[in-house]
């Protein structure tokens, strides 16, 4: 029924002054098509029904809504585009709201978690909150990566059911709950924090994956919660999670040498070897022999060496400490049965290295510009050479910049007064570049960092696994199960 009428959507925003919950007699040509779509995996099948709606506002903005709803797993999903088809600048476009909608019901009740922050005794924290008393509670995350601290993840118990409800961007959201005490409802709106500008002629822009599960209610609360994570687990299991030649990605044992090196900057493809084989020798038969941080040059120009890891922005590998390039390291490992793993933070450009010799491809100073097709290709395909000549197999990307301070720096830089504009481009930049890399190397997966767990959004979830969850203390077990 959210999609029956098209001016009762379930998504509101403004062009020029003008407030839209849906499509009005302000848009023309509105058409609307469907299909099933048959999805089919080693583990599962599953069909969607797949919908796509497209309206021209007068003034020449293009808005498209690509739905999906889950039939058999009670799943409904959209995203909205929105473009300029005109060759002059759009008209303003602000308080875009992905989801707009209210949630009818009785006793209404929210589940909801803290981000990673790496202290023990709060990361991944859950939280419930009764609304019953008519509630207004807001979370963003803090800095721009989705899951520092807080999580873009709800339980919403009302009535007689519920939904669980992701608001999908890798950048920083917002979600609102507004208990409406007198009508019984809970008003619920979510979207990119801050977007609010003109579009550019041709330009493109698109707002958060908005994903809900609906369920209905159990003999018992407790019941009635674990019921709901089941069905939320069982749909990200079999519809989402990213598949390695055809299988879910097993339970796997790696070992490292970390700090014993430097992390990586001190480490060689010599000594490498020798610690993969301290494990063997002591029966620790591993899967993964995980490289991290510091393998590579400061800049390839004179092969200048690292001082510390963090000095990020060439991925050129330094031969002089890997003469293979680490293919020896992956051919010693493929004989024991092991495959080799390795960091990279493309995002981070830190002074004096390759990258940060192209300004045009980095945010102030310091933030790489994934807004940008043509960086998008040269990462694409430096990245191809590190992992094809070493014989890598997993691609370890981490994250450790708040990049919102530096996507709002640049956007000033231009006085245009655009918001969220920079910040739009890149996270889609971003998924492009995840998207253009797996497209080349189907068979790899992708493993997501960011400080620990701090970009672990529904997007990114669909492409990656997240091997190292939290920084947060590194030896309290029991905490760490149970942040898993």
């Amino acid at each position: 029924s959210l999609f029956e009428d098209f001016t009762r959507l379930p998504f509101s925003f403004k062009i020029g002054d003008t407030l839209y919950h849906g499509f009005n007699g302000d848009f023309y040509s509105v058409t609307k098509s469907s299909y099933v779509d048959t999805v089919v995996k080693k583990h599962a099948k599953y069909d969607t029904e797949k919908t796509c709606i497209s309206a021209i506002h007068s003034s020449g903005i293009q808005i498209t809504v690509e739905c999906s709803y889950y039939v058999e797993y009670a799943v409904f999903e959209w995203l909205m585009r929105f473009k300029n088809t005109l060759g002059s600048n759009s008209p303003v476009i602000s308080a875009v709201n992905a989801a707009d909608m209210d949630f009818k019901g009785t006793s209404p009740v929210l589940e909801y978690f803290l981000g990673d922050d790496s202290e023990d005794q709060k990361a991944m924290k859950p939280c419930s909150i009764d609304l019953n008393t008519g509630t207004l509670i807001e979370f963003e995350p803090i800095g721009g990566r989705p899951t520092n601290f807080q999580m873009p993840f709800y339980r919403l118990f009302f009535g007689d059911g519920g939904a669980v409800i992701s608001v999908g961007w890798s950048g920083q959201w917002k979600a609102r709950f507004d208990a409406k005490h007198t009508t019984k409802c809970v008003h619920f709106t979510a979207g990119q924090a801050v977007l609010d500008g003109f579009l550019k002629p041709g330009e493109e822009i698109r707002t958060p994956l908005m994903t809900f599960l609906a369920f209905e209610n159990c003999p018992g609360y407790k019941v009635t919660q674990m019921r709901a994570i089941n069905l939320w687990r069982r749909w990200i299991i079999d519809c989402n999670l990213r598949l390695e030649n055809g299988e879910l990605f097993p339970p796997h044992c790696a070992g490292s040498t970390s700090w014993i090196y430097g992390e990586m900057k001190d480490a060689t493809d010599k000594n490498q070897i020798e610690a993969f084989d301290a494990y063997i020798n002591n029966g620790l038969n591993l899967d993964f022999w995980w490289m991290d941080a510091g393998w590579y040059f400061k800049n390839p120009k004179g092969e200048v060496p690292i001082n510390v890891w963090v000095e990020t922005g060439s991925w050129y590998m330094d031969t002089n400490k890997f003469p293979s390039e680490m293919s020896d390291i992956s051919k010693h490992c493929a004989e024991r049965n092991a495959r080799t793993l390795l960091w990279f933070e493309p995002e981070r450009i830190t002074e004096g290295t390759l990258l940060a010799e192209h300004p045009e491809w980095v945010l102030n100073k310091c933030l790489a510009n994934m807004a940008d097709p043509d960086l998008r290709k040269w990462l694409v395909d430096r990245v191809s050479s590190v992992m094809d000549k070493g014989g890598i197999s997993l691609y370890r990307q981490d994250y450790n910049i708040d990049p919102l301070p530096h996507w709002v720096a640049h956007e000033n830089s231009f006085g245009e007064n655009r918001h969220g504009f920079v910040e739009n481009h890149c996270v889609t930049g971003y998924l492009a570049y995840w998207d253009t890399l797996l497209e080349k190397h189907p068979g790899i997966m992708l493993d997501s960092c960011a400080s620990g767990g701090r970009r672990n959004d529904l997007e990114t979830i669909r492409r990656s696994v997240s091997l190292h969850k939290t920084d947060a203390d590194y030896s309290r077990f029991e905490q760490k199960q149970a942040m898993h």
